[in-house]
């Protein structure tokens, strides 16, 4: 397996919450002589960064950095350290953790991609001088980070389906109306004379010409009638079938439309209210949902980070 496809592999996967900032860019190019693993850089908030971490991250950077100044990469991973350690400092505070197990599994992902064992993949690492753990580190700041932000902001982010309609532009969304309504069918035998079909379609005209409210409609029925009343049918006008929707689309709220001969007898629609809406496709919908997520819990992220790293506590041991 080239190292060029570990890369590319790195940069295609996610292993976090609806907290996804940044891209991870991993390939090591040589190790740092383990002396340096003993030797710190930094210690912020309690936690130690060695000049092993910062050789190891400035590895890391130059393989994808478009600057070439290997001083200047050395001052983003130094950055990048520290910027974690406070991080981690404040979400471990919190006790948010990540378990070794979860980043086992996050290599064991990333071999799968590859279309390798873990341990192959493992292999592959040591032979380009690539450390693992150092690779482990930087997701486990980003995941305690991400789970973190998640926890501590999931009140203020949350946005019901009526926000998210909202921000969708208009030429993205269609228009939708839901309709409630009743079905009366006054009923009518195989064997029913043509004076009782007369007298029964009567009956069905003479309740139509009053209003009625679909709240008592019951109470309204003719009690010595075979009529069958439906209860109160609620449903988008693209779940009716054309002939139904038509009825509907021409009467009025709280009167009952004209009766309409049919197999069981005459029937009538008692509209009770239509309202319009605007929908989005369900996958469009969650895809803006994510998106407006990520763009908040990113803002409030960033702001919450620059209030702990104006309190944070940072001795530097050795710059060099």
């Amino acid at each position: 397996m080239h190292t060029t496809k570990i890369i590319q592999t790195l940069k295609s996967h996610s292993f976090f919450y609806v907290m996804m900032v940044g891209i991870l860019h991993v390939l090591l190019v040589g190790f740092a002589p383990k002396a340096l693993a003993n030797s710190v850089y930094a210690v912020v908030n309690d936690h130690i960064i060695s000049k092993y971490d910062v050789e190891q991250r400035t590895r890391i950077i130059a393989t994808s950095s478009p600057f070439s100044d290997i001083e200047q990469i050395k001052k983003i991973a130094q950055q990048e350290l520290i910027t974690e350690a406070i991080k981690i400092s404040d979400a471990k505070k919190n006790k948010m953790y990540v378990t070794n197990e979860q980043l086992n599994e996050i290599v064991d992902n990333i071999a799968k991609k590859n279309n390798v064992t873990t341990k192959q993949f493992i292999q592959n690492l040591l032979d380009n001088d690539i450390d693992v753990q150092a690779l482990k580190n930087k997701f486990k700041a980003q995941i305690l980070w991400g789970k973190h932000i998640n926890n501590k902001y999931k009140d203020a982010i949350a946005l019901n389906t009526e926000q998210v309609i909202d921000k969708i532009k208009p030429d993205q969304k269609h228009t939708f109306t839901i309709y409630k309504f009743r079905q009366i069918v006054f009923l009518l035998t195989k064997n029913s004379s043509e004076e009782h079909k007369r007298v029964t379609h009567n009956k069905a005209k003479e309740l139509a010409q009053n209003p009625v409210d679909c709240a008592t409609l019951d109470a309204q029925i003719p009690s010595e009638s075979a009529i069958r009343i439906s209860p109160t049918i609620s449903a988008k006008n693209t779940e009716l079938d054309t002939k139904l929707l038509t009825i509907i689309q021409n009467a009025t709220p709280n009167n009952l439309t004209k009766p309409i001969k049919t197999k069981e007898g005459y029937a009538m629609v008692l509209l009770c209210s239509k309202e319009t809406k605007k929908d989005v496709p369900k996958a469009l919908l969650e895809q803006y949902k994510l998106s407006f997520l990520n763009t908040k819990l990113e803002h409030l992220s960033t702001r919450y980070f620059q209030k702990l790293r104006k309190s944070a506590i940072i001795e530097y041991r050795d710059k060099n």
